[in-house]
């Protein structure tokens, strides 16, 4: 690997993925309310999804180290930038499905298990673009870090400890200030921003 960025910004990132993550998390329980309908049913589809393309972020985190390693400051660049897209990608598809859910569920009518089918992977597809995107950053970011060969528990556990500070962070924020004061979507944009900024 050439041009590996310093500790203080793979630290940073991890930070910011941890908040972006964790926040966004905290909207789309409420999105996946509205368009899986029971709030537990709903939790827990998100969830299994988020985990899921989580690691899907982990695994294209070494194709793309593979690929585009040469200047990894760069490349953490151009994911973070490239996130802002994926969320706004993913908000017009949760916007798009809950004015189709309707006409289109009416024809399943009939089918309980067809339509929570639908459901499921409905929403896996519309949060396919923002969690995928949004989980190459950490496991990218630990694996540039100049100490994990050398000391990698103790790596991995710094990594984890401020990717677990942004996390609770950014649930925090966006639960008890963002959604309050400026609602799912305009909170969601502000997450946006910042890994646009950032990046």
């Amino acid at each position: 690997l050439a041009n590996i960025p310093s500790e203080r910004l793979l630290l940073a990132v991890t930070v910011l993925s941890g908040f972006a993550i964790l926040g966004l998390e905290i909207v789309w329980t409420r999105f996946a309310s509205y368009f899986l309908g029971n709030r537990t049913f709903a939790f827990t589809t998100l969830l299994a999804w988020v985990l899921l393309l989580l690691a899907v972020g982990a695994w294209l985190s070494q194709r793309l180290l593979a690929r585009f390693g040469q200047n990894v400051e760069r490349l953490l660049g151009w994911l973070l930038v490239t996130s802002v897209f994926a969320i706004l990608v993913s908000s017009i598809g949760v916007v798009a499905w809950m004015e189709a859910q309707e006409a289109l569920e009416r024809s399943l009518a009939d089918s309980a298990g067809a339509l929570v089918a639908l459901r499921v992977i409905v929403a896996g597809v519309v949060m396919a673009p923002l969690f995928a995107t949004l989980g190459v950053l950490f496991p990218l970011s630990l694996t540039c870090s100049h100490r994990v060969e050398a000391a990698t528990g103790d790596t991995a556990g710094r990594f984890y400890l401020w990717n677990t500070v942004g996390a609770v962070t950014g649930a925090l924020l966006t639960g008890f200030v963002g959604i309050p004061a400026l609602g799912d979507f305009h909170s969601t944009a502000a997450i946006a921003i910042l890994c646009g900024l950032f990046g």
